[in-house]
């Protein structure tokens, strides 16, 4: 039925994408010589399980986005940009309208790297799978022992995060002003179609439902092997990065395949991730 169902989607639709088209990149370290003096990271994988069905009661994947935002003591952020590795980190799902994309969905994690933070990527790297093994274990616990009753380790419980988040959202929903009416028309004349009159206004706003099981779905997504992973520099497929001595199976600059993009004329490389990252 579910199969059926994606047919009909894809007659009506003919512009929906297909996971195909797209899962050739995952899995694989693209280094992208760019035009623009800067280094940048960006992290992405592509989700097509139940921790995407766009379940806007639960936003799963919208809270994690803010576990992995987060800017407070010790943070992922507040760690990189302590060790002088990052000056801002952005992360979230790819925000498209279902009906151009039912399939899966596109969570990413971008950074903009300092010099010594492109230099020594790869601990950048392993800062990111480290701080989601840690997120996947807290869950996990949190999950084992019922995070709603009280906790006496002095830290901040998943529950408790998710509470705060869901008093900011009440008020910036409550408080926010519409930029632009006709834009604002447009997408609720949409959105009609897909959500319950009731929560038409709200739906992306607020917070409804604590669901720690399909939270720990969401991390569980966001496995190194799945990733993609992409470094812009204006010398990224020559860059020699710091380590690379002791992680032996990532490949020298000199096994690097280099390739050119045939309509802009981009020089790029990729390669699979390393294993000793994953």
């Amino acid at each position: 039925e579910k199969a059926k169902e994606k047919k009909e989607d894809c007659d009506r639709n003919p512009f929906v994408m297909s996971r195909n088209l797209f899962s050739p990149m995952f899995g694989r370290l693209i280094r992208v010589d760019s035009v623009k003096d800067y280094f940048t990271l960006d992290l992405s994988w592509m989700l097509t399980g139940i921790e995407c069905d766009r379940r806007y009661d639960v936003s799963a994947t919208c809270l994690v986005s803010e576990l992995l935002g987060h800017e407070g003591a010790g943070s992922l952020h507040h760690q990189l940009h302590a060790l002088n590795y990052i000056t801002s980190l952005e992360c979230g799902y790819e925000d498209e309208p279902d009906d151009f994309n039912p399939q899966f969905e596109v969570f990413q994690i971008n950074m903009e790297l300092t010099e010594k933070g492109y230099d020594e990527v790869y601990v950048v790297i392993d800062f990111v799978f480290q701080y989601l093994s840690m997120l996947q274990q807290h869950i996990q616990c949190a999950i084992n022992k019922n995070d709603a009753e009280e906790d006496d380790t002095g830290f901040v419980s998943i529950f408790e995060y998710w509470q705060e988040s869901k008093q900011l959202a009440e008020i910036g929903f409550n408080f926010r002003q519409v930029t632009n009416r006709w834009d604002y028309v447009d997408n609720l004349s949409i959105e009609m179609h897909t959500y319950p009159i009731h929560h038409l206004l709200s739906h992306d706003h607020l917070y409804w439902r604590y669901d720690p099981q399909l939270l720990l779905h969401a991390v569980q997504a966001l496995r190194p092997d799945e990733c993609c992973i992409v470094l812009l520099s204006t010398n990224a497929t020559q860059y020699q990065h710091q380590h690379v001595d002791t992680l032996k199976v990532i490949p020298s600059v000199d096994q690097r395949q280099s390739m050119v993009e045939p309509i802009l004329d981009t020089k790029y490389s990729m390669e699979a991730v390393p294993q000793c990252l994953v």
